[in-house]
């Protein structure tokens, strides 16, 4: 292979004017595809032949008995029927010529769409991914600027680099704000449309890292708690992760909001507390896990009166096990346990943060005295203000606490505990906890280590992650992502995609390789997100209601967004959409749809829209 790390030297170290270089332009095109490391044709000298993937449907729409208005575009006349939708943001490199609205390089995308109809009881699934508006799409579900980020660039002007280098989301469930950020240091928040953002006025907010500390990736607590991103300070030549507090709000009700605990669906305020220094300099991947089970809590109001003026509200919260899987005070958990994970592709390392120390904090400064709590209405960006700084309050800092040499790690992924929709496959198993106590560490080789994570999971545990993984496996080379996600097959399913061999594991929170996906449409791939599509209402019995699992992938060179429906395996109630073949013959992945980008699509990321 002949591709070279370029902020490398000739012996290994670093090339500071080049990390430089790479880090300032960041978001440009030949540094994206830099950040990915290298494709296919630098691991194979000739092209393979490639199967094609089985294309059932070839708009991408299943009808099952439903009328005319079951189209591409159902027009002013389109069915009024109950909708389900998936949207979010699509980053893309876009091509000089492109229109004007695409010149922004982020869109509104929905993954998919489901429809029931209120005329004919007709099911409609659209396995499409589209960022074009329609009449389907309510809002800005679906539009080629993000609202959000041309209103960061009206207010910032040419100052404002783009597109954003990420775009990262919550994966608990109810992550309907997501999070961008610039090559600049901005980060700002964004919603899927159809959400408060855009129904009830609320602002797209934003706040400002200090100057040479460029973002590299991003990643969010599994509630909105926190933002962690990864930094090259190219001032002090260093690696940090910056840790960001969200207020929004408080679980299963809509009056109050709070920072720093699991909270829904609107962000009001995000303030920078401080960073942690890494021992290496060039982050470049991060994924971070705290240790709770919630999910959405729309149509809950259980918290309605918790105020935390109430010394009573304070004790039932403080005293909620953050394990408990159900009862009376289900939706008044708070983490005490997490866990991020940050790499060095160019460096050969990996650290594991301990969140403990934060999480710790502010249940001490929410859940404990009257005098605490009343610290935290003091809110303001200085540093003795709430959410205080860790120049203030130190003892509420993360810290590293295990350092690992791994040669070229290319992507990581943290564990979580019944992060979906649905029972995970580790529930069918007995052994849902299993995902929350393992980490994934990715190599450019194609090896996959899984780690022993129980040490920061406990909340009271020492941290002590062996240096020895407990078990690994192989994918494709050049794996750049590993998805998991809240609607997605199983919350504790991974989907690993490998730039190098232009393919797609999908395999299990074990280390089971399921099936693995390779399609001659696919040239580039580097993102995958995995959602659900759903016509009717769950639960209504087969015939009456139909899901899908959608798998879409960026196709980075390919210019194109890629839809395929996934088998899951897993079908309680019958309603899966059968995947079969030309001959009858059972299937895991069908194609829906392949849609083409004014640019270069890597990266997306999604909620349901409520």
């Amino acid at each position: 292979m002949t591709w070279k790390e370029r902020i490398l030297n000739a012996d290994g170290t670093i090339n500071w004017q080049e990390y430089t270089k790479v880090a300032q332009n960041y978001h440009k095109r030949e540094m994206i595809d830099y950040r990915f490391g290298p494709k296919y044709s630098d691991f194979h000298a000739t092209e393979e032949s490639f199967p094609q993937v089985y294309s059932p449907y070839k708009d991408g729409i299943i009808r099952i008995n439903a009328g005319n208005w079951c189209r591409v575009d159902p027009g002013e006349d389109g069915d009024p029927g109950a909708g389900w939708m998936m949207s979010g943001q699509m980053l893309f490199s876009p091509d000089a010529n492109a229109p004007s609205e695409y010149q922004f390089g982020s869109s509104n995308m929905r993954t998919s769409d489901g429809v029931q109809s209120f005329t004919d009881n007709g099911l409609c699934l659209r396995i499409r991914p589209e960022w074009q508006p329609d009449w389907w799409n309510r809002n800005t579900i679906s539009t080629p600027t993000t609202p959000a980020v041309k209103k960061f660039s009206e207010t910032f002007g040419s100052s404002l680099p783009l597109p954003p280098i990420a775009t990262a989301r919550g994966v608990g469930g109810a992550s309907v704000t997501g999070f961008l950020a610039f090559q600049n240091g901005l980060i700002g928040i964004s919603g899927t449309g159809n959400d408060p953002y855009t129904s009830e006025g609320f602002s797209y907010i934003s706040t400002q890292l200090p100057k040479d500390k460029v973002p590299t990736a991003m990643a969010v607590t599994n509630y909105n708690e926190f933002v962690l991103v990864t930094v090259w300070d190219t001032a002090n030549r260093k690696g940090q992760v910056a840790v960001l507090a969200v207020k929004n709000r408080q679980m299963a009700q809509e009056k109050r909001f709070y920072w720093g605990i699991p909270g829904w669906p609107t962000v009001t305020g995000l303030k920078l507390l401080g960073f942690v220094d890494l021992p290496f300099a060039a982050p470049n991947a991060i994924d971070v896990t705290v240790a709770l089970r919630l999910g959405n809590p729309r149509g809950y109001s259980d918290n309605e009166n918790d105020d935390f003026n109430l010394q009573s509200v304070r004790d039932t919260w403080y005293n909620a096990r953050w394990d408990a899987a159900w009862g009376d005070d289900y939706w008044k958990k708070t983490a005490q346990g997490g866990y991020a994970i940050v790499s060095s592709r160019a460096e050969n390392k990996v650290a594991f943060i301990d969140l403990r120390p934060l999480l710790r904090y502010y249940r001490m400064m929410y859940l404990t005295t009257q005098e605490k709590f009343d610290k935290t209405k003091n809110e303001g960006q200085a540093s003795n203000q709430w959410p205080y700084t860790f120049s203030h309050a130190p003892k509420q800092k993360p810290v590293v606490s295990k350092v690992l040499t791994i040669e070229q790690p290319t992507a990581v992924a943290t564990g979580n505990w019944w992060n979906s929709v649905r029972t995970p496959r580790s529930g069918w198993n007995g052994e849902e906890f299993k995902p929350l106590k393992t980490g994934y560490v990715a190599s450019m080789d194609g090896t996959v280590r899984m780690y022993d994570v129980e040490s920061l999971i406990l909340p009271r545990s020492t941290a002590a992650v062996s240096d020895t993984p407990l078990k690994s496996f192989k994918v494709g080379k050049n794996p750049v992502q590993m998805f998991h996600g809240f609607t997605s097959t199983s919350g504790d399913d991974l989907y690993i995609v490998s730039r190098g061999d232009r393919s797609i594991h999908y395999t299990y929170y074990d280390g089971t390789v399921n099936a693995v996906l390779r399609d001659s449409r696919l040239k580039d791939p580097v993102n995958v997100t995995v959602s659900l599509d759903q016509a009717g209402y769950g639960g209504s019995g087969p015939g009456k209601a139909v899901y899908a699992n959608v798998l879409t992938v960026m196709d980075f060179n390919g210019k194109q967004v890629v839809n395929y429906m996934v088998d899951d395996g897993l079908n309680p109630n019958g309603e899966q959409l059968n995947l079969v073949g030309p001959n009858g013959e059972k299937m895991i992945f069908q194609h829906g749809f392949s849609n083409p980008v004014n640019g270069n699509p890597f990266m997306f990321s999604f909620d349901e829209v409520i």
